[in-house]
This record gives structure tokens, C-alpha cells and sequence, in this order.
């Protein structure tokens, strides 16, 4: 980035959205077609997907937006380094389905603003209720909030831990869940999206 666009990004301070980890690339897209009906995208929101080892490189983006967002999906190696090297007004968000250890040592340890999603009981969003039957429908469990959620076809677990961690970027971006339900619906009512058994 020369230092025109290093001015050019200051001067509109987007919301950054770096997604990492093993299912980045169609997290990004869950994320981009949740965000889509809401806001004005690449404007005012810009997304980017990144191998874990180069988040570092991508720090400018974060310190200077007007908010800063990164979404590790799942199998982030080293979690804790990686956290601990993020800019303190970043918004972490990550699957707490994995290591409870290291999540307690990420939210003590890094002030960073933490949401966890996952399956098990403690993730600050939750999916319980899930039904497969010619459709995918579950509810999603935030602060006391319970909303479903019906999606066309069936998916499996991973494509759920994608919907739940673009429904963690809406939350962080002052979307309610009912908003973030309908998001997720329109999004895998698309043809192309809808599964088969």
C-alpha cells in the first residue's frame, strides 16, 4: 500500500472485516451476504480474508479503520499469539467449540472485545435445535435472545459455524438477530446455494 492509498483508506475509515482460518473464503461470503442488504459495501465496509501468519501485515487496516473485526473460523494454530498481537480496539471474534483454556486466556489476557460462537454451552452465540430435514433450521441463543433460523437445503456443521460467525460480524455491526435470520435466509434461498441430498 503506497502512502496515497494509506491517505485514501484514513480519509474514508472504513470497517475492517479480516477473516482467517481454515473455512475463511466461504465465511467471507456468508459474511459479505449478511452485511449486503444493511450497508454500503467496499465504501464502507471492507472485507479481506488472510492466512493467519500474515493478519501482522494487514495491521494498518485495523489501527486506522473506524472499526476493526477479525473472524478466525477454525483451526488458527497459534490463537493465543495471534491475539495477543492485535491492536487493542479490535474486535475478536472466534469459534469457542475447541479449547477452553485458550479462550480463557484470550479474554484475560488481551483486553481485546471477544465474541465466541459455536455449539457448546458457553459460546456468547449459540446454536441449539438444529433440524435437517429437506432444511436446515436451528436457533440462535445471544444474551437471552432467542431467534431461529431456516435455511434452504441442508448444510453441514461447518457451513453452520460460517452463518454463526457472519451472525457474530452483524451483531458487532448493531444488527439485531431477527435482521441477521432474514440476512442468512435470503442468502441460502439463492440457487446456487441450495444443497441436496
Amino acid at each position: 500500500m503506497n502512502i496515497f492509498e494509506k491517505f485514501k483508506f484514513i480519509l474514508k475509515r472504513p470497517k475492517v472485516i479480516i477473516v482467517t482460518g481454515n473455512s475463511r473464503q466461504t465465511a467471507k461470503e456468508a459474511i459479505f451476504q449478511l452485511l449486503k442488504p444493511y450497508f454500503k459495501m467496499e465504501k464502507g465496509i471492507l472485507i479481506l480474508e488472510s492466512l493467519e501468519e500474515k493478519i501482522k501485515d494487514l495491521a494498518f487496516y485495523l489501527k486506522n479503520s473506524k472499526k476493526a473485526v477479525v473472524v478466525i473460523t477454525q483451526g488458527a494454530k497459534e490463537l493465543t499469539s495471534l491475539a495477543k498481537n492485535l491492536p487493542v480496539q479490535t474486535n475478536l471474534i472466534f469459534n469457542s467449540d475447541f479449547d477452553n483454556e485458550i479462550i480463557r486466556e484470550i479474554k484475560d489476557m488481551t483486553g481485546l472485545n471477544t465474541l465466541t460462537f459455536g455449539f457448546q454451552e458457553g459460546a456468547d452465540l449459540r446454536v441449539t435445535d438444529i433440524n435437517l430435514n429437506q432444511e436446515t433450521n436451528f436457533k440462535i441463543n445471544y444474551q437471552g435472545n432467542i431467534v431461529p433460523v431456516w435455511l434452504e437445503g441442508i448444510l453441514g456443521k461447518e457451513q453452520i459455524y460460517d452463518t454463526l460467525a457472519a451472525a457474530c460480524v452483524g451483531t458487532i455491526l448493531d444488527l439485531n438477530l431477527v435482521e441477521i435470520s432474514q440476512a442468512l435466509k435470503n442468502y441460502y434461498s439463492l440457487p446456487e446455494k441450495r444443497t441436496t441430498n
